[in-house]
């Protein structure tokens, strides 16, 4: 298949994501975010995995989150959110964090120290919507976000230092790794599966 191209213009690429199957997208003037969200949709999408609901750049929300998370707000370039009232699946997006200055660079940093699963541009976009494809999947153990058991934890280590939090970010961990192209082994593609993790 071809590779997707990436737009011109902001509106290009609000249009692209429609394309895409998002219901709404609101990239402000942010065309390089916009382009790296739709190529990684774009992958997704081909694998027959639908996008979510909406996409939207909004640097205001993130310093709440990052708060939560106790990591400075420029360090979260973007979090999946679902709303209870209107039972729609978000994609925020955060013009202010430096990984969208150089996400290769960013990716392949992360990845040397072991703490996210893949060097891949996309990764930081990708675990996001591995949160996604969770709660669509088991939206009950997702709220919950258990913490691994210790045997649990040893297998999500293989995965990555991220993966070891929680179910939920063992979860996105081992769906960015798949997506990036990654072999895994087969206790981890099985705790995975377990938890109602999509092999795409």
């Amino acid at each position: 298949m071809p590779a997707f191209i990436w737009s011109n213009t902001v509106q290009q690429a609000e249009q692209e994501a429609l394309k895409l199957g998002v219901k709404s997208a609101d990239y402000q003037q942010s065309l390089a975010i916009a382009n790296a969200v739709n190529d990684a949709l774009d992958v997704m999408v081909r694998r027959g995995i639908a996008a979510p609901d909406y996409l939207k750049v909004d640097a205001h929300k993130f310093p709440t989150w990052a708060r939560h998370l106790q990591i400075p707000s420029d360090h979260l370039p973007t979090a999946f959110a679902f709303s209870r009232r209107t039972g729609k699946s978000y994609l925020y997006l955060n013009p202010q964090a430096t990984y969208w200055s150089d996400p290769a660079a960013e990716a392949k940093q992360q990845y040397q120290i072991k703490y996210w699963s893949s060097d891949h541009p996309h990764h930081a976009i990708w675990h996001e919507l591995g949160h996604l494809m969770f709660f669509r999947k088991a939206s009950t153990v997702y709220w919950k976000n258990p913490l691994l058991t210790h045997p649990e934890a040893a297998i999500a280590a293989q995965v990555s230092l991220y993966a070891e939090q929680s179910v939920r970010e063992f979860m996105a961990e081992t769906f960015a790794a798949l997506l990036a192209g990654r072999m895994l082994l087969a206790d981890v593609l099985n705790l995975y599966q377990q938890y109602g993790g999509i092999i795409p």
